[in-house]
């Protein structure tokens, strides 16, 4: 019990000291988290600090970020499998495996789910963020898809093929064809009622309405584009080209590229191809001490409920 105790109070003087502290010195900084071939990195969005966090022996596609619970999770298309690992790229394990070519992943935290789609299959599937409860969604035998996001607020699951954007209940029902005639990955911006893509064909960034209204082309380029992600809080969208860009003889060949929400501004952002991308944070040590505390507290604590629950 006095340990219990002594435990406590640390943990609150610590998520006080924590609450008390500006924003911009909490020990966080937002990251891009991306995918290669061989592993999984991340850079700061200051464009700083690059690590690559984990090394991987098959193919690592899509990636999400649990920032509540300090994890990143990633597929590995070629392995079949999903992984997750601590969001320094520590303690790697599987989640699900014996999956056939997974593709994108996203979560929900609130629900503790998370969404993947079948490159090869046609098939969304969802299971709990620890790979229990498996289920398939939807089906479509003639598909293959490339794409998955959410918008939590609705409970709506956003998915692509090769040639449209579609969406659905998160059981699977009521499903709508919400954009045609595209090739490629994209991400949602609920805050604005966007989403966002990379034309994989023409080389462009594009948007529109989440219901497929408004469509602008924002950006174009003789290139081919893929992965994509937004930066809602910093009102930032990123994506991945390939090729020389006309009229900017400097810019890298292979390159993660950066734009305001509206296209403007657009930048290379840093010199790498990448098949997916994930906006967290970057915690420091003493964000990283007060997790692993409450984790401690916590699981002293559970003992206790069963004990009295079972009175």
């Amino acid at each position: 019990m006095q340990k219990q105790s002594i435990l406590a109070l640390i943990a609150f003087s610590a998520i006080i000291l924590l609450l008390s502290t500006p924003n911009q010195s909490k020990g966080t900084d937002n990251a891009i988290y991306w995918s290669r071939i061989d592993g999984i990195c991340r850079t700061k969005t200051d464009g700083t600090g690059t690590q690559r966090l984990v090394t991987t022996n098959g193919q690592s596609y899509g990636i999400a970020i649990d920032a509540t619970g300090g994890k990143m999770y990633w597929t590995d298309r070629d392995g079949g499998k999903i992984l997750r690992s601590n969001l320094n790229g520590s303690e790697v394990e599987d989640v699900l495996t014996g999956l056939a070519a997974p593709t994108d992943i996203t979560l929900d935290h609130s629900s503790g789910k998370m969404f993947w789609a079948g490159f090869d299959t046609g098939i969304i599937n969802s299971a709990n963020l620890d790979g229990t409860n498996p289920q398939t969604l939807y089906t479509n035998s003639s598909g293959s898809f490339i794409g998955i996001a959410l918008d939590i607020t609705s409970e709506k699951i956003y998915w692509s093929d090769h040639s449209k954007i579609l969406r659905s209940n998160y059981d699977g029902t009521h499903v709508e064809n919400i954009i045609s005639n595209i090739d490629a990955p994209f991400a949602l911006d609920i805050a604005s009622d966007k989403i966002y893509w990379t034309d994989a064909t023409n080389g462009a960034l594009v948007s529109a309405n989440l219901d497929g209204s408004d469509l602008r082309y924002l950006w174009e380029q003789n290139c081919f584009t893929l992965g994509i992600v937004v930066d809602s809080d910093a009102s930032n969208v990123y994506w991945a080209k390939t090729t020389f860009t006309p009229g900017h003889p400097n810019e890298p060949l292979n390159a993660i590229m950066r734009a305001n929400l509206d296209g403007t501004n657009t930048e290379a952002f840093y010199p790498y191809f990448t098949y997916a991308m994930a906006i967290g944070p970057v915690p420091e040590p003493a964000t990283l001490f007060i997790l692993a505390l409450g984790g401690m507290i916590l699981r002293k604590r559970k003992p206790q409920i069963t004990q009295i629950t079972q009175k």
